[in-house]
């Protein structure tokens, strides 16, 4: 019953999201969990994510679906299996940005990848936030580095 529950959140929230721009850190991180737990029972515990933010950050906004085509690379671009259990980390850094690593377990081959999954997501950024993603890659870890947005409420120093 559980397993309906979440996929029926996250069919609502894409759903919903064509209506939507910037959303609150917060919501993407429920939309996140609901589809994390999916995740999980697909890999059957050898996918875990650690995400480390602060309450007062929760407010902070980003394009909605940010983190859907980030967690779709990991899982497309990977090798997930005991012996190679994937951990997604997202955390606030002191800059005030979303960093989301993982570390690289490189598939021998990626069906259709065309990389339109980042250019949409950085096409996105640019047209909603006016700058860019950040991607870094080097031998052992992925990291994509997303700017968020104070509220408007917030000191904009970063």
């Amino acid at each position: 019953m559980e397993y309906v529950a979440k996929l029926s959140s996250i069919f609502r929230y894409i759903l919903q999201s064509e209506k939507k721009g910037l959303v609150q850190l917060e919501e993407e991180l429920t939309f996140l969990n609901a589809y994390r737990y999916l995740l999980e029972i697909r890999y059957s515990g050898k996918i875990s994510f650690v995400i480390t933010v602060k309450e007062a950050e929760l407010t902070w906004q980003l394009p909605v679906l940010s983190l859907l085509p980030l967690v779709e690379n990991v899982v497309k671009h990977n090798i997930i299996d005991s012996d190679h259990k994937m951990t997604v980390y997202l955390s606030v850094l002191g800059n005030g940005d979303l960093s989301v690593t993982n570390p690289i377990y490189r598939k021998y081959h990626v069906e259709g990848s065309n990389g339109i999954g980042l250019s949409n997501l950085s096409a996105r950024y640019k047209l909603l936030m006016g700058t860019d993603i950040e991607v870094r890659e080097d031998e052992s870890y992925f990291t994509v580095i997303l700017p968020l947005k104070k509220a408007d409420n917030e000191s904009t120093d970063r």
